[in-house]
């Protein structure tokens, strides 16, 4: 099986360019809609390429994630036990209202 390694300074990394380039937005002083324009652009190119990211990165994070563990046997056979009920959903034995 081909190890592949979740490389995550690529994310952290693209974080920062992200962070780094709207504080430039901000700091050209444009103004108005320009700059949320700006603005808006880098956050859909920004999470564009962290969506890239993922797509790269899937095999890493199986590969992580170690092998799949099997389902549980849940045959006609075994029967799973019943939860016990919590206190406060038995009903009251002291009567009451009534036995005041």
């Amino acid at each position: 099986m081909l190890k592949s390694p979740v490389r995550w300074w690529q994310l952290y990394g693209l974080a920062g360019l992200m962070i780094a380039a709207l504080v430039w937005v901000h700091a050209l002083a444009i103004g108005g809609t320009a700059e949320t324009g700006l603005q808006v652009g880098i956050l859909i190119v920004a999470f564009g390429l962290m969506f890239a990211w993922l797509g790269a990165n899937q095999t890493g994070f199986l590969v992580d994630a170690g092998p799949a563990q099997p389902a549980a046997d849940y045959s006609e056979d075994s029967r799973l036990a019943p939860e016990p009920e919590a206190p406060w959903a038995q009903p009251e034995r002291s009567g009451g209202l009534a036995g005041h």
